[in-house]
């Protein structure tokens, strides 16, 4: 194991499931208060106009929340592959 990294094989599985989905937790709760913002100024312009968002809001929560549990998978498989690359080169 690195020294920098942590090992998640070892300890509780629900502290390594915390380390690992953190950030996306933070990702989506992000996207989350984007869309109350949203809400809340759109309010102040028209009825019509907070139709709309909140219309659209479950798909562009859907679509956000999908790019980053990929983007988040993507950056994990890739550190993983260059990880055994480095390994076999030492």
């Amino acid at each position: 194991m690195a020294k920098n990294g942590r090992d998640l094989t070892e300890g509780p599985v629900w502290r390594a499931l915390l380390a690992v989905s953190a950030p996306m937790m933070l990702g989506i709760a992000a996207v989350i208060s984007l869309g109350l913002v949203d809400a809340y100024f759109l309010s102040k312009v028209s009825p019509e106009a907070l139709t709309a968002v909140g219309f659209v809001y479950p798909v562009t929560t859907a679509v956000s929340s999908l790019s980053i549990g990929l983007s988040a998978g993507a950056g994990r498989s890739s550190r993983r592959r260059w990880a055994v690359r480095k390994m076999r080169r030492t």
